[in-house]
């Protein structure tokens, strides 16, 4: 299983309906192909529960080890990535919804004064909420009671739903501290990435260069690989092996075709160099992986 994605690598599932735009979604990570999920986004915000296991979670350009128990925000449109703990898998739920869900209609008070500074003007891309602030437990009781309303699909479930993601998102705004120059800045960088990982996503077959990516994002070459290190904590060389070694995983276990094959399909000129990279990134032989989960 793999996140679908458009050509901006945003997700195209749908997270709820157009009157009420809350899902809640079980998740595992040893579903997806190499127990991990590749980078993309959506216009949702995220609010991520652990519910066991562990994982390494990527939101832009930080990076956070989440355990049991622990909840992560996750602002709207922000990429993000997540994969295994050492060899641990994780199970964890997912409640993604537009901010609509809390401000109702577009130029409220409440949009205005509550939702968009903190969507837009914050500079905040995630946080962590590992029960080390009193808070963080208010808000994963919140979560946990917003999750239960949700499944029991009860008479009246909207409504405690939206009760509960209020009470989240008042504590959010109570602790979230306002930076809107950092906001600005954060902004102009995620739709430079969303250039740069789009050209690698329609590109990976052929050989890529920094001049291509860096012109697709109409930036200079050095300042496209700061923009890229500093957001996806991450250099460019790598994100582009990461990538291609993702979709060979795909071609592994999905068809019969050759190795060598699936190499230049993906990217890499070398066979060799090919099975070096997959060795170093998966910790196994192509030929090795495609037997374990063929």
């Amino acid at each position: 299983m793999q996140i679908i994605t458009d050509d901006l690598q945003k997700e195209k599932k749908e997270h709820g309906g157009f009157g009420f735009p809350i899902l809640v979604s079980h998740e595992r990570l040893s579903n997806y192909e190499t127990a991990s999920f590749l980078w993309h986004w959506h216009p949702e915000i995220e609010l991520t529960y652990v519910v066991s296991g562990e994982m390494l979670y990527s939101i832009n350009d930080k990076t956070y080890h989440l355990k049991a128990g622990d909840v992560l925000f996750g602002n709207q449109s922000t990429l993000h990535e997540g994969h295994q703990w050492e060899e641990s898998d994780c199970e964890y739920i997912a409640v993604t919804f537009l901010p609509k869900l809390i401000y109702g209609f577009e130029g409220s008070l409440i949009q205005e004064k509550y939702v968009t500074p903190i969507t837009e003007r914050s500079g905040v891309s995630s946080l962590h909420l590992d029960g080390s602030e009193d808070w963080h437990q208010e808000v994963k009781e919140h979560l946990l009671t917003t999750i239960a309303c949700y499944e029991s699909q009860a008479k009246d479930f909207e409504w405690h739903v939206i009760q509960q993601m209020m009470q989240i998102w008042q504590l959010l705004f109570q602790h979230i501290s306002l930076n809107e120059k950092v906001g600005l800045q954060q902004r102009r960088n995620f739709e430079q990435i969303r250039l740069m990982i789009s050209y690698v996503e329609e590109h990976y077959t052929d050989h890529i260069t920094l001049d291509d990516v860096a012109t697709a994002a109409h930036l200079s070459r050095s300042e496209c690989s700061r923009v890229f290190k500093k957001v996806m904590g991450t250099s460019l060389f790598s994100f582009i092996q990461n990538y291609r070694i993702e979709k060979s995983c795909a071609l592994l276990t999905e068809t019969d075709a050759p190795i060598s094959e699936i190499a230049e399909s993906c990217g890499f000129s070398d066979g060799n160099y090919y099975t070096k990279v997959f060795q170093k990134v998966m910790g196994s032989s192509p030929s090795t992986y495609r037997k374990k989960n063929c």
